[in-house]
């Protein structure tokens, strides 16, 4: 599989291959498409960066910011957006997933982000894409509804920052 990464003004900044990666021992979603990961190292430049994880548990009514290439409409023909898109969104509380349709909703795990009512939420295409807190990555988008009418859910990276460590320790050549 191969990546391709554009900056906002639609200019290449990037392109490499992909290829399966190690899951975490929890993760159990057959129905989602297995992670990826970057075959080689990304050369970092001034359009490809790294972000800081989050140890600490993101608190609730942070806004943050989610960044992703999903559909930016609910239209049955709708293609991903061209261009890099990015939504400001609130940590809600874990009730509020907890009183939605959401069967599998973990609040150690995840995250639940986004206010109903203010109509933005992340689409098809957008899962995998970060939640950036105060500058630091919170989550990765992992569901939601399609029309927006409840708040979407992420995988709360805060608890998984050891596991994510140790792995890339081991597999440091």
């Amino acid at each position: 599989m191969l990546l391709q990464v554009k900056s906002y003004s639609g200019q290449l900044s990037f392109l490499t291959w992909v290829q399966p990666v190690l899951t975490h021992q929890e993760f159990d979603f057959p129905s989602l498409s297995p992670p990826s990961q970057l075959r080689h190292k990304a050369k970092l430049t001034q359009a490809v960066g790294t972000i800081p994880l989050s140890q600490e548990m993101v608190k609730k009514g942070t806004v943050c910011s989610m960044a992703g290439w999903g559909q930016t409409s609910i239209k049955t023909n709708a293609q991903p957006s061209p261009t890099l898109q990015e939504v400001e969104l609130t940590v809600m509380g874990k009730n509020m997933c907890l009183s939605q349709p959401y069967l599998h909703y973990v609040s150690s795990r995840m995250l639940c982000v986004g206010k109903p009512q203010e109509r933005k939420w992340p689409f098809l295409g957008d899962s995998g894409g970060p939640l950036v807190c105060d500058g630091k990555a919170q989550g990765i988008v992992s569901h939601g509804s399609s029309d927006g009418s409840t708040p979407s859910v992420f995988t709360r990276l805060s608890k998984y920052v050891c596991w994510i460590e140790k792995t890339l320790h081991k597999r440091k050549p």
